[in-house]
């Protein structure tokens, strides 16, 4: 199936099956920052921006992404919001393992963009799903 979409800004038509998961084409595709955590959605080391929302990019079909746009941490290291969270983690001691970092940094990005006034208590839910070791949850808020 012929599927058109955009990653990073470039765009891009492919002859793949349809039902092949988003992480493994992109990792197929050399693209770093997508790792193979759990392949269930519950660790967020597959975290792209689809739409310039977050989503598990292990959950989501190439069927799916017809005329979207992706944006994987690569790409979203190149903007200012990129710069303003990776200044904001180096302050607050958040580590940048390399594991975990597109779920902790597009989170955080999802989080400044639709609530600006969150709770310590909301930040704590929004990051739960985090399965990293170097991830501590009071560091967020």
């Amino acid at each position: 199936m012929k599927i058109k979409f955009e990653i990073n800004g470039h765009p891009i038509e492919i002859n793949e099956n349809p039902k092949k998961k988003l992480s493994e084409y992109l990792k197929q595709n050399n693209y770093f920052s997508i790792k193979n955590g759990c392949n269930q959605g519950k660790c967020g080391s597959c975290t792209v921006l689809l739409n310039n929302n977050p989503v598990l990019s292990c959950l989501i079909p190439l069927a799916e992404i017809e005329q979207t746009q992706i944006t994987t941490l690569e790409g979203f290291m190149k903007s200012d919001e990129y710069v303003d969270i990776e200044k904001a983690f180096k302050q607050k001691n958040i580590n940048f393992c390399g594991y975990c970092n597109a779920g902790k940094i597009f989170i955080t990005y999802k989080i400044i963009k639709h609530n600006p006034f969150i709770t310590r208590e909301e930040i704590k839910k929004e990051v739960s799903f985090l399965k990293c070791n170097c991830v501590e949850l009071d560091s967020f808020a």
